[in-house]
Formats: structure tokens, C-alpha cells, sequence
């Protein structure tokens, strides 16, 4: 949907679709609920600490897609709680990823949109700021940062510069991109995370 009145200048805009992936990999949606439906109750919390330990109850729970030991201060001291095989940008891995042409100081507009269903994901572009426009389609009072922390279900719309060369566009709980705003090849990346491709027009 495009606001008729949107007051921003920019020369070009992409969405960046970010996901976690179980289905067809290590198992399916409805066999993690149903392990995650088992609770909690069996499992050994340790001292001071929000997640499990690795050590099940004596009635043999299934640990199959349960991830052990996920802190985050930011997030309330639980980072997650399902072991995703594969986190993706715009429904890619990073062995297939997603390619944006662009020109070299393009003022270009990412609507981002974590559609993870158990991962908040920190986003930043190497050697980039990101000025933050709008969050859930709502103007915001804008604010330069190096890096944003997405939740389940949020959006957000930032601007950025493309610069030259090649540039590492992370959204790692974190899965790892790559901007190509001039010459270079796209570094490795890990094949369980998305990758994007953003890269200039000769």
C-alpha cells in the first residue's frame, strides 16, 4: 500500500522479507509445535538463567528442534526457542540469494519485515548508517543508526546511501547479506542464513 502523501525523497525502494525455515528441512511446523506443546516442566533451568539446560526430564522429551541456551539481555533473557535450519531473505538461502540492482550513491528506501515466526533479527549494512523513517507503517521522527533489532511481526522502513564495493548486509538472530555497490564478488556466507544481493548498474 503507497501513501499518497508520503513526504520522502528517494530514487528507489526494496522489500527485505526476513523468515526462519523448519518445513521440509529437519521436520515440519505442526512436529515443532507439537514438541514445543510438551512444556517446559521436566526441563533443568540452571541458576539465574531463563533457558534450559541440554539435560531432559526422566520422561525422555524430545530435544529435536528445541535450541538450548538462547540468552539475550534485549530480548528479556529468552532469544528463541525453536532450532531453525534456515533463516531467509526474501525466501532465499544465501546459496540462492536475491539480487538488487542499484548505483553507487542511490538514496534507496528497504522496507524490512521480519516474518519469523520465533526470531528477532539484528539488521545492519557494513560500512552504512540506516536512517529510520517509519516502524509498523507509521512515520517515526527519523533517527541515523548502525544497527536495528526486529521483532516477530515488525517492520520497519529505513534509508540508506549505497556506497562502492562490496558490503555484508546482516540480519542475523542473525542471517547474513551481501550489497554490491561496486566492483567485488559477494563474500561466503554460512548456507543456513538468507542472503541478498544489492549491486550497482554499469
Amino acid at each position: 500500500m503507497e501513501d499518497p502523501k508520503e513526504p520522502l525523497s528517494y530514487d528507489d525502494e526494496w522489500v527485505v522479507v526476513l523468515d526462519d525455515w523448519v518445513d521440509g528441512v529437519t521436520g515440519t511446523p505442526d512436529e515443532v509445535l507439537a514438541e514445543l506443546r510438551q512444556g517446559m516442566g521436566g526441563m533443568d533451568m540452571g541458576e539465574g538463567s531463563s533457558s534450559p539446560s541440554a539435560s531432559a526430564s526422566s520422561g525422555g522429551m524430545s530435544m529435536r528442534f528445541m535450541m538450548m541456551g538462547a540468552e539475550s539481555e534485549l530480548l528479556g533473557g529468552d532469544a528463541g526457542d525453536v532450532k531453525y535450519p534456515h533463516h531467509l531473505v526474501n525466501g532465499l538461502v544465501a546459496a540462492a540469494p536475491d539480487v538488487y540492482q542499484g548505483k553507487p550513491g542511490r538514496w534507496v528506501r528497504l522496507r524490512i519485515i521480519n516474518a519469523g515466526g520465533d526470531t528477532a533479527y539484528r539488521v545492519a549494512l557494513g560500512g552504512h548508517k540506516l536512517t529510520i523513517t517509519h516502524t509498523d507503517g507509521f512515520p517515526v521522527e527519523q533517527q541515523q543508526v548502525d544497527a536495528l533489532l526486529i521483532g516477530m511481526g515488525e517492520r520497519y522502513d529505513v534509508l540508506v546511501t549505497l556506497g562502492d564495493g562490496v558490503f555484508s548486509a546482516r540480519g542475523r538472530r542473525r542471517p547474513p547479506a551481501v550489497q554490491e555497490g561496486g566492483p567485488g564478488a559477494p563474500r561466503r556466507a554460512d548456507r543456513r542464513h538468507g542472503q541478498v544481493q544489492l549491486g550497482h548498474q554499469r
